[in-house]
Formats: structure tokens, C-alpha cells, sequence
């Protein structure tokens, strides 16, 4: 009885040491991806200063940004209205398509205003992630967004930055994390809604 008990407080022991290993490699792997996504709209924004006059050159750094990221499934630079005087509403957009290849689009319609990785930002002023979001077609993959406004001018931010990261990037990861064969990990928000689970 008492080796049964010591053994069996052994194995408990490695056991939860284990998965712990595994857990905290798995929560590394995705901060670093998500740092990296950071990192990324930062070293671009710098580039895209000098260049915030010119519609054209939005799309440009959008694509650019797509292209040069392995973790970035799209990416919106939408503006407040009126910032450009030829134009209402503005929003470069660059995005993965399931297919494979890449869309570009220059939009004018002002939907965007309404969107929460352009209206939460555009109100609080603070960079951050937001909660997945489905696009509109059936066929379009779920992402969370890193949202970044640009610097305030009349005490707001004057445009949005949304890089988009494929929640099946992160489930991918997350279902490679199995402390044991019976295990199975899953990935909430802030909030405490799933945004990975086994069970898709």
C-alpha cells in the first residue's frame, strides 16, 4: 500500500509537470507570434509616414506587409472620414484568399466604420487584439486582429491599422499540445470565449 501510494504520487507529480512544460511551450509559441504580428505593424507604420498623402501608396504598403509576414492573413489601413478631400471614406485592404493568392481592394463604401477592429480602436485610441471575427462570405477563414490606430490629430486617431491572423494557424498549434493521448487543449479571450477548441 505505501508503494502503491508513493508511485502513484510520482506519476501524478510527472505527470502535471509535464503538461505544464507542455502548456508553457505552447503559450510561448503563440506570444510569439502575436509579438511578431506586433512588431510588424510598428516597423511599417514608421515606413508608411512619409507616404500618408497618397491613397495609392496604402494598398502598396498593405500588400507589402501581407507578403513579408508568414503569420499575417490580411491586413486593412482604413481612415477617419474626410482625411482624404477627394474621398469620403477610405480602406486599403490586402487579404489571403482560401484559394490561394492574394486580393487587393481600394474601398470607398464607409462599412468599415462600423466594424469593431476599426470602431473600438477609433473611440479608445489604444492598440490591441480583437475577438475573432468571421468575414462576410461563408467560404472566408476566421481571424483576430491586431488592431493600431495612428498617431491622434484633433485628439483621435486619424487611421486604423488591422492585420488579420488565421485562428486555424493557432489551432493548429494549440491541437499539437497533448500533455497525454486524452488531452486536449483549447484557447479563450480576455472575456472567456473560445476562440480555439477541438471541435471546430
Amino acid at each position: 500500500i505505501v508503494m502503491l501510494f508513493f508511485s502513484r504520487r510520482a506519476i501524478k507529480e510527472e505527470a502535471i509537470q509535464k503538461a505544464s512544460q507542455t502548456l508553457e511551450g505552447t503559450i510561448q509559441h503563440i506570444d510569439n507570434i502575436l509579438l511578431s504580428v506586433e512588431q510588424t505593424a510598428g516597423n511599417f507604420y514608421f515606413s508608411m509616414m512619409p507616404h500618408m498623402d497618397n491613397p495609392d501608396m496604402m494598398v502598396t504598403f498593405a500588400r507589402q506587409l501581407v507578403d513579408s509576414s508568414p503569420y499575417v492573413t490580411g491586413c486593412a489601413i482604413a481612415f477617419r472620414d474626410d482625411y482624404y478631400k477627394d474621398r469620403k471614406y477610405f480602406m486599403a485592404y490586402v487579404h489571403q484568399l482560401p484559394e490561394g493568392g492574394i486580393e487587393e481592394e481600394a474601398l470607398q463604401d464607409g462599412e468599415y466604420k462600423e466594424q469593431p477592429w476599426f470602431a473600438k480602436p477609433m473611440s479608445g485610441g489604444e492598440p490591441g487584439w480583437q475577438s475573432p471575427m468571421t468575414g462576410d462570405e461563408p467560404d472566408e477563414v476566421p481571424v483576430i486582429t491586431f488592431c493600431m490606430p495612428f498617431p491622434y490629430e484633433e485628439g483621435r486617431p486619424y487611421a486604423i491599422m488591422g492585420l488579420g491572423v488565421s485562428i486555424s494557424q493557432l489551432s493548429y498549434i494549440i491541437s499539437l499540445a497533448k500533455p497525454s493521448p486524452n488531452s486536449f487543449c483549447m484557447l479563450l479571450d480576455e472575456d472567456g470565449s473560445l476562440i480555439v477548441h477541438p471541435d471546430s
